[in-house]
């Protein structure tokens, strides 16, 4: 809606416009099934692609930084390449380029997924995370908070705020009621807004009702 709202304003003016949000393949992208308790220490997960500094990486490192020493038992796991500076961070697991298959365990494996971006529309790894079961911290910009939403799938923080971000962080890490209510609600979200069927679908009616496409199918 926020890059249809921005399309709108600058390009298009009055001519019709469709909201289909992109769909993710909830079988694949699931939460993983309840097993025994298992002691281990808290874990964020960060994923990018290569070296892209518009995520936000550098921002969650510092907020990271300060939240580690107060709390020496917190992991922040990294999936995609990062810059050589990153690499030298107490705490931080780099997992390098992750085949796609592999993603559902990478998300299963966090207790929060954050992406501190400072520009983007809708992130699909944001979708990923909560068909995941995962609570997400986020940057409010762009199409995120209409995928997250506000204390109930997640939390919302103002772009490059660190201590914001910090904050958001250690309220959740440190609210485990809390996060079992978002992660129940991040899947059910992700039921109801993020399948691939409902991508289809809503793509084949935009299809049908332009002049001279009636009976046509759209290859999806």
């Amino acid at each position: 809606r926020w890059l249809g709202e921005l399309t709108r304003s600058s390009l298009l003016g009055r001519k019709p416009m469709h909201l289909v949000y992109n769909g993710i393949d909830l079988d694949h992208f699931r939460p993983c099934g309840e097993g025994p308790a298992r002691p281990r220490s808290m874990t964020l997960l960060f994923v990018s692609g290569p070296n892209d500094p518009t995520k936000g990486l550098a921002e969650l490192l510092r907020a990271y930084r300060a939240l580690r020493e107060r709390d020496p038992a917190l992991t922040l796991r990294i999936a995609g390449n990062a810059p050589d500076d990153a690499r030298h961070h107490p705490g931080v697991e780099f997992l390098g380029e992750v085949p796609r298959s592999r993603m559902p365990e990478v998300y299963q494996s966090a207790d929060v997924f954050i992406l501190p971006t400072l520009a983007d529309n809708t992130p699909v790894t944001i979708m990923e995370a909560m068909a995941c079961g995962v609570p997400v911290i986020a940057t409010e910009v762009g199409g995120i908070p209409e995928l997250v939403e506000r204390e109930v799938t997640g939390k919302l923080v103002p772009r490059g705020d660190t201590g914001a971000l910090a904050g958001a962080i250690e309220a959740l890490t440190g609210d485990e009621a809390g996060r079992r209510r978002m992660a129940q609600a991040a899947r059910e979200r992700a039921v109801a807004r993020f399948s691939k069927e409902r991508m289809a679908l809503e793509l084949e009616k935009v299809y049908a009702g332009i002049p001279g496409t009636a009976g046509a199918r759209p290859v999806t």
